[in-house]
């Protein structure tokens, strides 16, 4: 019982502690979902202007992705002038590439934005296989202390790593944690601010909890004399607003912590297992204790003659002076016959018979009642009878 004990008890402690740690540290499968965002565009001066950034896809789970989400700053050399034309009243040229690595890119599409919020929408020509949307998640003040991860394709990377710059291997990641939650003035839109480094070029990427799921876009950092090491993502509450209006599908899920939550009920009902496997197992035990005890049955004769001799109760044992029976009394033994009584023991009610074989003075029980010659009497444990005389006492018991 010990050792069920113990493994119940282990189980238990392992999932109470995988309740606490099951999301420490950054989910890597996140930078599947992001990729390189790169924006050319002319200018009504006739001069060409380029952005980079990051994006992330958004949409249904286990489906082929078509739209990406990134900063309107980003593509804004494109969308700024799209509808614009030359002096000629031709259009100005311009295009957005996403690139999933140096020699694979596609062209993207312009669906809407918000420059307050500095969101852009853009889609693909059809569903990639190449890259896996995030889950959505609204932050909420229950996020303010927690770690979060800022992932990008800052410029930096370019100047170290000069084989590959726009694989999903090549995203950069940076933690930290966040500090408020809060409502820019002016603009309306909604920003997260943590300490986790947002560089040049991590614009448009996604902000990530320890979970993998997306709660701001990276849009900005503070490094001036004044202040350094603070850092803005826009809040997925806008975009949410954005995706809505173009009837964009995407998978949301709850701040509330559920998973933590089921699991923590699973500890609980482990442990009430185990309480209820180890009461009865207790309480087995504890019968078992009552029931097993004495199993051995005898008979002591408490006559002088004897010496406090017992003899084990199996079969029939006989009571007299001849020198066949079990017990034998002295022969000058008064009040006692040759064959004078029969004592067996009845194991499936624990009780003893006692029979007088037709003896001259009797048998008696110890109130002094005799018994009819012949006709088996029930005695329990403990009780006592004697042949003729009081001085030939026997008691039955069990050991």
């Amino acid at each position: 019982m010990k050792r069920l004990t113990c493994i119940i008890l282990a189980l238990a402690l392992i999932l109470a502690f995988a309740s606490v740690g099951i999301a420490a540290g950054f989910k890597s499968e996140t930078l599947n979902s992001v990729a390189v965002v790169y924006c050319i565009g002319e200018q009504p001066n006739g001069d060409i202007k380029g952005g980079q950034g990051t994006g992330f896809f958004i949409g249904k789970s286990g489906k082929s992705p078509e739209y990406l989400v990134t900063n309107y700053h980003v593509v804004s050399s494109y969308i700024d002038n799209k509808d614009k034309t030359r002096a000629d009243g031709t259009e100005l040229s311009g295009m957005i590439y996403v690139f999933y690595e140096n020699d694979v890119y596609e062209e993207a599409y312009f669906v809407d934005g918000n420059k307050d919020a500095d969101l852009a929408l853009l889609r693909v020509n059809k569903p990639t296989d190449k890259r896996i949307p995030l889950k959505l998640m609204k932050p909420t003040k229950k996020i303010v202390g927690k770690p979060v991860y800022a992932i990008g394709y800052p410029d930096a990377a370019e100047i170290v790593n000069m084989i590959s710059i726009y694989g999903k291997d090549d995203a950069t990641v940076t933690s930290g944690t966040v500090s408020r939650l809060s409502t820019e003035s002016g603009k309306g839109r909604r920003m997260i601010q943590t300490d986790a480094a947002v560089n040049e070029g991590n614009s448009g990427g996604p902000m990530v909890t320890e979970e993998g799921y997306a709660i701001g876009i990276n849009t900005m950092g503070v490094n001036t004399a004044i202040a350094s090491g603070i850092n803005y993502a826009v809040s997925v509450d806008d975009l949410i607003i954005l995706l809505k209006r173009n009837n964009v599908l995407f998978d949301e899920v709850s701040s509330f912590p559920w998973l933590i939550v089921i699991i923590a009920a699973a500890v609980l009902v482990i442990l009430i297992i185990a309480a209820v496997v180890i009461l009865l197992l207790t309480k087995n035990k504890s019968k078992k204790s009552v029931s097993v005890g004495p199993t051995t049955p005898v008979v002591q004769s408490l006559a002088v003659q004897h010496r406090g001799m017992k003899v084990r109760v199996s079969g029939a044992v006989y009571i007299g002076r001849d020198s066949s029976c079990n017990i034998v009394f002295e022969n000058k033994t008064p009040g006692v016959s040759k064959r004078h009584c029969l004592l067996s023991y009845d194991a499936a009610s624990g009780e003893y018979l006692l029979t007088d074989l037709g003896s001259s003075f009797g048998t008696f029980l110890a109130n002094g009642s005799r018994i009819t010659p012949n006709v088996p009497v029930r005695l329990r444990s403990g009780d006592s009878f004697y042949l003729g005389e009081m001085g030939n006492m026997l008691r039955v018991e069990t050991e």
